[in-house]
């Protein structure tokens, strides 16, 4: 079989148009991924899983292009090797022009790298596993190739199977299918089963898939060359149906006896150990149920990831059970109405249609009789965090309440309606309560009743300075707060002018080492506004783009992984040796960016004019990095006791719309306040289940205007490289041909 794999692989190299179909395999996968999702815009990512589940389509066609030079002809049927050989040898020299070909895309993760961070494990898992499938296409080729003697209908056929065989999970998209078809088409579909792989797993039923189809069709089409030949050994014949049905089998068995080896960052497919403690406290039984339609699968196989990360996760305790449940086979829907879990409405056909599908995919932990709800999952990025959350209020009785203070005239439901919802989505109980001065208003419900409970303080401007004195004493005294506070208000709803207020919770807080500068801090980094007017010259709406430097984009850090927008923020100075209270240790929570300044007041005000707003800072301002955001600590205390945020807006509704796109809500500073609360609640072992596994995927490395600038160099290097290489190829293939040539004339 040597012999024979050195000549169809040279049978290829020494075709020009086997260079002509890698080159366009490896660059046109490469470009696809860079197009496909804005990758040079503010929308990029590191992230290469697009990437590989865009070969599989666009092997279609090239695959079957170069299986083409390796046709069938009658000349075989009289080699003096077995036919095992011969159809072997076809597929190893055609999967290694194609490994060839991949090995060139690595050109992009190396592109890609100079952006952002890329994950190498998983990317090692895809490559792997890419080229498993490759083997199985491969395969596949040399099988039909090897029945249609025709090399133009085998072409024709072999593309045709090839995009059915990985497209035909989605077919349930577009027709209503049963349970057991929309199985067996996921089964038979190559892209489904590079799906695990793409996000860093090595599944055993993904790999013997791709294995077993590989030998299954390299022995189908050895046995068509014997049936050719009209001849064959009856024994080897057994033994070629014994291993056909010997592999048959294993595939399908691997479903049941199977593994998988988490190599995703953070191994966020692995329970780990602080959810294996959690479970061995659980001494009562406990069920975990996994309400999911079963229409669902067909339009997110991720899905399958939640289940088996649910049951994985199940498996930690002897007393916590696991099981699926479909709502529409079990009449579950009352039982999720009841829960207060709704359905979700997912596109179930073609582009051109505006047909829909209800469906639920919510998980539901029942402990003492007591549930705790996650109403809607697709994937396990958060899976274990939002499980360990709420398994551990079942089990250690940790009840996540929280009160919250709206202190700067706006309101909790209108103006920060985003707040409450997201605080209950967290799994916290939100509760609204007034200040110490409120109480001759017959408003009794003041914060300083729950010292126990973390306090949330959005703006500060209507505190009075008992209420102030009342504030500090309750963090003296052992109480947690977030005070989100700037030493100034914004008229919001109208002109965007800033408010001079006399803030007495800004003098209190100095005792504790905490200063707020007398000025706006503004940022080159900053939001990039869409402006739109009714009317232009000619008749027609207009909008113009432009950047808003007091509204900073904070850059990527530990507190706030995405980074976020924050509005006319205030910068805060640490001055540890002012503090008159030695027991509480300040500290940098979050920062600007190198480029931000302080922007003072012009002929006694601000200008928050979009429009003039400066873009950079001028003479005389400084400028550098500034603090936004501090942290109070105890000595002693490995939890903070206060976090000072020096932003009252960024957590209102409008300025939240504002940073959101017509897609998808902006909740960085949601992610933000929720994160504070379960450090601040002592849950810092529950907040790394979600931060420590979450990999940072942006394109920090280079800011936007270099990521846009930079674009056609990286297009020149993934088009100019692979084909200098290719042709080097060629020219040494075609000179040691020409060589042969020459000495055989000799």
């Amino acid at each position: 079989m040597g012999k024979l794999y050195k000549k169809y692989l040279f049978k290829l190299i020494a075709n020009p148009f086997a260079y002509l179909a890698c080159f366009i395999f490896s660059v046109l996968a490469m470009l696809q991924f860079l197009v496909m999702q804005h990758f040079f815009s503010d929308a990029g990512s590191t992230d290469l899983h697009r990437f590989f589940t865009g070969i599989p389509y666009i092997s279609i066609l090239i695959i079957p292009a170069l299986g083409s030079m390796l046709a069938f002809s009658d000349d075989e049927l009289s080699l003096p090797f077995s036919a095992f050989s011969v159809s072997f040898a076809k597929i190893l020299s055609l999967l290694s022009v194609l490994a060839f070909s991949l090995a060139l895309t690595f050109l992009l993760p190396v592109a890609v790298s100079s952006f952002g961070d890329v994950d190498i494990p998983p990317l090692i898992c895809s490559y792997f596993s890419m080229l498993l499938f490759l083997a199985a296409s491969s395969a596949l080729t040399v099988f039909l190739y090897t029945c249609i003697e025709n090399p133009g209908a085998a072409f024709v056929l072999t593309s045709l199977v090839l995009a059915a065989t990985n497209s035909i999970h989605l077919l349930g998209s577009y027709v209503p299918l049963s349970s057991a078809l929309a199985s067996l088409c996921k089964w038979l579909s190559f892209a489904w089963h590079f799906d695990a792989a793409g996000k860093g797993i090595l599944d055993t039923r993904d790999l013997i898939f791709y294995i077993s189809s590989a030998v299954i069709l390299g022995l189908a089409a050895a046995w068509m060359i014997e049936k050719k030949r009209g001849y064959g050994s009856s024994f080897g014949k057994k033994i070629a149906a014994l291993v056909f049905c010997a592999f048959i089998l294993l595939s399908l068995d691997s479903s049941r006896i199977y593994g998988r080896l988490d190599l995703s960052s953070g191994k966020k497919f692995t329970v780990s150990p602080f959810s294996r403690q959690l479970l061995s406290e659980v001494e009562d039984s406990m069920t975990i149920t996994y309400y999911r339609s079963a229409e669902l699968k067909n339009f997110y196989p991720q899905v399958r990831d939640v289940s088996e990360y649910l049951q994985d996760y199940a498996s930690y305790s002897k007393n916590v059970s696991f099981k699926v449940v479909d709502p529409a086979k079990e009449n579950a829907e009352k039982r999720l109405e009841n829960f207060g879990i709704s359905s979700q409405a997912i596109r179930s056909t073609g582009k051109n249609t505006e047909a829909y599908t209800k469906v639920y995919s919510a998980v539901v932990v029942n402990y003492h009789g007591k549930n705790e709800i996650i109403p809607f999952i697709l994937s396990v990025n958060t899976l274990e965090y939002d499980l360990a959350g709420r398994i551990q209020s079942l089990v250690r009785g940790k009840d996540r309440i929280v009160q919250v203070v709206v202190g700067n005239g706006l309101k909790l439901d209108e103006d920060y309606a985003y707040v409450k919802p997201w605080l209950e989505a967290h799994g916290f109980t939100v509760v609204q309560t007034n200040l110490p001065s409120e109480i001759a208003e017959g408003k009794n419900n003041v914060f300083t009743l729950y010292p126990s409970l973390p306090l949330v303080v959005f703006g500060t401007a209507l505190f009075t300075q008992e209420d102030a004195q009342a504030l500090l004493t309750y963090i003296q005294g052992g109480g947690k707060v977030f005070l989100a506070m700037a030493p100034y208000n914004i008229d919001v709803k109208k002109t965007w002018s800033v408010i001079d207020v006399v803030d007495y919770v800004r003098y209190e807080i100095q005792s504790l080492g905490l200063y707020f500068r007398e000025s706006i801090t503004a940022d080159e980094n900053c939001f990039r506004m869409s402006l739109y007017s009714e009317q232009n010259g000619a008749g027609g709406a207009k909008s113009e783009f432009v950047d808003y430097s007091l509204w900073p984009e904070l850059p990527e850090q530990k507190n706030a992984p995405d980074g976020m927008v924050i509005h006319w923020p205030c910068a805060i100075d640490i001055e540890t040796e002012f503090s008159e209270n030695p027991d509480f240790i300040p500290e940098q929570h979050l920062v600007t960016s190198k480029k931000a300044w302080q922007y003072k007041k012009t002929d006694g005000k601000y200008e928050t004019n979009p429009f003039a707003t400066p873009l950079k800072a001028e003479d005389g301002d400084e400028s550098g990095q500034f603090c936004v955001s501090a942290l109070l600590r105890k000595k002693g205390d490995e939890n903070p006791s206060a976090i000072v945020f020096g932003d009252q807006y960024a957590f209102a509704s409008g300025m939240i719309g504002y940073s959101s796109s017509q897609s998808s809500v902006d909740t960085r500073s949601l992610e933000f306040l929720s994160d504070s609360m379960l450090s601040l609640n002592g849950e810092q072992k529950v907040l790394d289940l979600k931060n420590g596994r979450q990999r940072n995927s942006g394109l920090y490395k280079k800011s936007l205007d270099e990521i846009y600038s930079s674009r056609h160099g990286v297009f020149a290097l993934l088009v100019i490289v692979p084909a200098l290489i290719l042709f080097s190829i060629a020219l040494i293939v075609h000179l040691r041909r020409r060589k042969f040539n020459q000495s055989g004339r000799k």
